[in-house]
């Protein structure tokens, strides 16, 4: 079975299994997938990081559906996104900003397929997740874990309140 030519888009909260369910779908042949790049300007988090690190202005017209997340900012070219469809393959993103994923459909209406993943996990858990991915990306700043903590449950409560996004 060959999926239609759709943009699927994978939201969810931090250690909910997005970046795991994008390289599943990227090894499936029958997914038929393309992952478009995402453009930032945050720093590197080294190996298997999922962006590409740019130093120019995510906001410059050169970007679409733009979008920032802890003082970074976020950007696809439209391009890339289309071009894939033309071709009749499947578009994946991971993406978890509510306005963005509104944009998203506005723009490409019925394409446009979104999955939220919800981990449900304790505490200890999640701090296990962000150590773990913390260590892996040499990062000394424990301060990052609450800030990815506090926006996993704003996430959380973002989606319940925008349930109808969501297929």
């Amino acid at each position: 079975i060959v999926l239609a030519s759709r943009i699927y888009v994978i939201a969810g909260g931090s250690g909910s299994g997005k970046t795991t369910l994008l390289n599943l779908v990227r090894r499936s042949p029958c997914a038929n997938a393309v992952v478009p790049a995402k453009y930032s300007n945050r720093p590197n988090r080294g190996s298997g990081d999922d962006v590409v690190h740019v130093e120019d202005d995510i906001n410059s017209s050169e970007y679409s559906f733009v979008y920032s997340m802890q003082d970074n900012f976020y950007g696809f070219r439209l391009s890339e996104i289309v071009d894939p469809l033309k071709k009749g393959e499947n578009v994946f993103l991971v993406l978890s900003d509510i306005r963005v994923i509104s944009q998203f459909k506005a723009f490409f209406g019925n394409f446009v397929s979104v999955v939220y993943l919800f981990r449900n996990m304790s505490e200890e858990e999640f701090e296990g997740i962000m150590e773990e991915r913390r260590s892996r990306q040499n990062d000394s700043n424990s301060k990052g874990i609450n800030i990815r903590r506090n926006r996993h449950y704003l996430i959380q409560r973002q989606y319940i309140e925008n349930i109808a996004l969501f297929d």
